[in-house]
């Protein structure tokens, strides 16, 4: 995350005024990433970087910035449409992911990973990044995003 996917996905927005980065669960090892991606810029008041964690508890380890109590399946509660501009899932979604689900739509409303995906499209900007990291998300992802998705 820190040497390819980090610097990859900033340099394209380096030339932004401002950008705003919400990273989805906190721990020991996210710590760092606030700290790193306000290195990659000159202006490091240009980034907004903001945590969100469901367990309060763990709200020190948070940003320095911005960070919010609250559940990732319903991030359009705490954040404005539109209004985030890179949002970093980094080793949160997968787990619990080996229940199957016959429909597109049960999909959808069951799998927390895609909740998660969808709530996140909900509150980037256009052209904005959704990092997810996990073995678990890709598959989850796909149902979610491919319309022509087939279970069999």
């Amino acid at each position: 995350m820190k040497t390819i996917l980090l610097p990859a996905i900033i340099a394209k927005r380096r030339h932004f005024a401002s950008i705003r980065i919400l990273s989805i669960g906190v721990a020991l090892y996210t710590m760092q990433y606030e700290y790193d991606i306000k290195s990659m810029f000159t202006k490091k008041d240009a980034v907004e970087y903001i945590t969100l964690e469901i367990d309060p508890k763990l709200s020190l380890l948070g940003s320095t910035d911005r960070h919010v109590i609250g559940d990732a399946t319903k991030l359009s509660e705490y954040f404005k449409p539109n209004s985030i501009d890179v949002v970093l899932i980094n080793g949160v979604l997968g787990w619990g992911g080996d229940k199957k689900y016959q429909t597109k739509e049960e999909v959808q409303a069951n799998d927390l990973t895609v909740k998660v995906i969808l709530e996140s499209e909900k509150i980037l900007k256009e052209n904005g990044i959704n990092v997810s990291v996990n073995d678990m998300v890709i598959r989850a992802a796909a149902l979610a995003l491919k319309p022509s998705w087939n279970p069999h």
